[in-house]
């Protein structure tokens, strides 16, 4: 650096940088360089920083632009489209050009360059899409696999002896923790296939129940009662009198008159009272007689009981090879 350029101010060094280099032949004075109106007149020490550049604001708002090419019209850009809006004349609708004044043939003119244009025009842009498209495509593809790399790189060896220490468990990129996060979720996997099982082991179980139910309303589909001449039928079987004989078909529903059509001919049910009553009555006088005949009624239920069982059995073994109910 010189050192007489860096003892003098900023001023005098501008003036002197400013000074012609040849001399004068004048005799007068020379004309100041930086005269008092000059921003340059007092010395203002600036620093050595640079200045942020002033971008000038643009007032008012831009409207958006408009999508030419919209993803509901993915046609716009074929020949058949261009063919349809650019469509030249009908020959009934052309005259001839001798018969045209020169406005005619102006108009004519223009048509053709409207129509040349709007051709032009839509081809362009679409292409200049097309590859604004591609381009950006191809920065977002960069970017990710700059990112990728990024992230599979190794950290540095600085970094890696200064960072504080981990513990290899609580690393999430060592091998036990991938080890440990891959059987949890093979165990998540094996409990989500076991509920979907049960899930479609109960739906089949539903099923099942569903189709033997309706299956048992069609067996017992055949004793319903649809028309009234079934319900008299079953109202004369049950309450009314034999016409031919007329003898009743309850012949165990007998009063103290005869035999009944009805079990209410034996009268009311018995009350509370009277069942407390009867069974004072049995517990004093029956002692006896239970002893005698707990034996024999003993082995007359052991007799029944087996008796139900085997036609529950013979029952279930019928429909089982039937496949239906019995």
């Amino acid at each position: 650096m010189d050192p007489i350029k860096g003892s003098i101010c900023r001023s005098c060094r501008q003036r002197l940088s400013l000074q012609p280099k040849a001399r004068s032949f004048s005799t007068s004075a020379t004309r100041r360089v930086v005269p008092p109106e000059s921003p340059y007149y007092v010395d203002i020490p600036s620093s050595y920083q640079p200045y942020l550049p002033f971008s000038k604001q643009q007032k008012g708002t831009l409207p958006v632009p408009r999508e030419l090419f919209p993803a509901s019209r993915p046609d716009k850009a074929t020949p058949e489209y261009l063919a349809n809006v650019t469509a030249d004349p009908l020959d009934k609708n052309v005259n001839p050009s001798h018969k045209l004044t020169e406005a005619g043939r102006h108009k004519v003119k223009m048509s053709e360059v409207r129509r040349t244009q709007l051709r032009e025009g839509l081809t362009g842009l679409h292409a200049r899409k097309e590859a604004e498209i591609n381009i950006m495509a191809r920065a977002s593809r960069a970017k990710q696999l700059q990112r990728d790399d990024l992230l599979k790189q190794a950290a540095r060896e600085d970094a890696r002896l200064t960072n504080v220490s981990t513990p290899q468990e609580m690393d999430p990129n060592s091998t036990a923790s991938l080890a440990a996060l891959e059987a949890e979720v093979a165990i998540t996997k094996k409990l989500h296939e076991q509920k979907l099982a049960n899930l479609e082991r109960v739906q089949a179980e539903k099923h099942a129940q569903k189709m033997d139910a309706l299956h048992t309303l069609y067996m017992n589909a055949r004793k319903f009662i649809t028309t009234e001449k079934q319900l008299d039928d079953m109202i004369k079987d049950q309450f009314d009198q034999d016409p031919e004989g007329m003898v009743t078909r309850h012949a165990d529903f007998k009063t103290t008159v005869g035999n009944g059509s009805s079990m209410w001919n034996f009268g009311p049910p018995d009350s509370i009272k009277d069942l407390i009553t009867d069974a004072s009555n049995k517990a004093r006088g029956g002692d006896m007689m239970s002893a005698v005949t707990s034996r024999v009624g003993k082995d007359q239920a052991a007799k029944a009981a087996r008796f139900a069982k085997d036609q529950e059995r013979m029952k279930k073994i019928a429909e089982k090879l039937s496949g239906g109910k019995m």
